[in-house]
């Protein structure tokens, strides 16, 4: 049964209100149900569940294991690109409604609206001489991200997030059914996760893994690991240890 991973993010360069975000995922949940009825019928739902609230950020995922899933998943990148003006609102009228209430919170204060999946990213921002929204162009490359796996799902989706290590932010990693022994073992470890990175486009912080290739975990410090280290010139007789010179060098003795 195909599994597929729906985002919605926003940004605002400094925290988001939880008025701004809880009616953010409003508008989320009417637009995924009617795109969702749009493509598969009432009779047939898709079924969302909630996946994860990204913690210190305004960022929701929820998951589906539908036949038309996937469909909807695209469709849901169809319309943050048309909100743009550039290209049709997939399904008419009963998307457009949801679809505009989200645009309109982008001239309520919100920076960024983000539409991600699986398969791709739309990023929306203010426009300042015109109405609409327009699409920020990103351009994602290979590279690795080093970090620590929050949340794993293998439930309903190869998909896991990554806090990495530079900015403390989330970073959304898919990884293909076939290389699902690469998720093996490693929830709250420390990894770096190597494939297709996407970036904010103006801080060039992460936020999205894709096509991974390769996840590589970070050997653990022991505790006090440091007092077996070595310098680069033996102690001599009569001179202080480490300790005891970083010791008097803090307590100016």
């Amino acid at each position: 049964m195909p599994r597929e991973t729906v985002t919605l993010a926003l940004n605002n360069g400094t925290d988001i209100g939880f008025g701004e975000f809880a009616e953010a995922v409003t508008h989320f949940a009417a637009l995924l149900k009617a795109i969702s009825e749009a493509v598969a019928g009432r009779n047939e739902p898709v079924a969302w569940w909630f996946g994860e609230i990204a913690a210190g950020s305004a960022v929701v995922t929820v998951d589906a294991e539908h036949p038309k899933a996937p469909v909807v998943a695209r469709d849901y990148l169809k319309v943050g690109r048309a909100l743009d003006g550039h290209g049709d609102m997939p399904h008419g009228e009963r998307v457009r409604v949801p679809a505009e209430g989200l645009a309109a919170m982008l001239r309520n204060g919100v920076r960024e609206i983000r539409f991600q999946t699986s398969e791709d990213d739309v990023v929306l921002c203010r426009n300042a001489l015109h109405e609409r929204p327009v699409v920020v162009p990103l351009r994602p490359a290979l590279g690795a991200i080093e970090g620590t796996v929050e949340v794993l799902s293998r439930r309903r989706g190869l998909h896991f997030t990554l806090y990495d290590s530079l900015h403390d932010h989330p970073v959304s990693c898919y990884v293909g059914a076939e290389q699902a022994d690469l998720m093996r073992d490693i929830w709250g470890r420390r990894v770096i996760v190597q494939g297709l990175v996407s970036r904010d486009a103006e801080r060039g912080w992460p936020f999205a893994v894709r096509e991974v290739t390769r996840i590589e975990r970070v050997p653990e410090v022991p505790p006090g690991s440091y007092r077996r280290a070595r310098g680069i010139l033996p102690r001599r007789p009569g001179q202080p240890r480490a300790e005891e010179a970083i010791r008097r060098t803090r307590d100016a003795v």
